[in-house]
């Protein structure tokens, strides 16, 4: 559950679907460590492994990972995924708080910015060079 304020501070809605919390197992831990420490040197990755490895874990890993805000008052949350799926999906909440879409995008493919009539997202090409591409929105 999400709740929404204005910018005075007044709670306006909540956001709402149907889902349970899953455990944090070692896999999940694995694969977490293993995508955030492939593009660190090796003392870097080892800091933020031994970090992940030994820290404290909630019994939970969280329902969603980001939100972003659409151009017509659209909320956009991806659920948090194990990173070796081969997707995300991103719940699209109407302004009436409603749950308007569900949006399936490859895990290379991170919305970063949601327009009228594109999602804009980073990728990295075959050098590991990030670039913006713009893909079409159907509404």
């Amino acid at each position: 559950m999400i709740y929404v304020w204005d910018n005075s501070g007044e709670p306006v809605d909540t956001l709402r679907w149907d889902e349970q919390p899953r455990p944090i197992d070692d896999a999940l831990v694995a694969a977490v460590v293993e995508q955030e420490t492939k593009y660190l040197d090796a003392t870097a990755a080892a800091q933020r492994r031994r970090s992940l490895e030994e820290d404290p874990r909630p019994a939970t890993a969280p329902v969603f990972d980001r939100l972003l805000l659409g151009p017509d008052g659209e909320v956009w949350v991806r659920r948090f995924d194990d990173p070796r799926a081969e997707a995300s999906e991103w719940l699209v909440f109407g302004e009436d708080g409603e749950l308007g879409a569900r949006v399936r995008t490859p895990h290379e493919r991170e919305i970063r910015a949601v327009g009228r009539d594109r999602v804009y997202t980073v990728e990295l090409d075959e050098y590991d060079v990030e670039y913006v591409q713009a893909y079409p929105l159907r509404r």
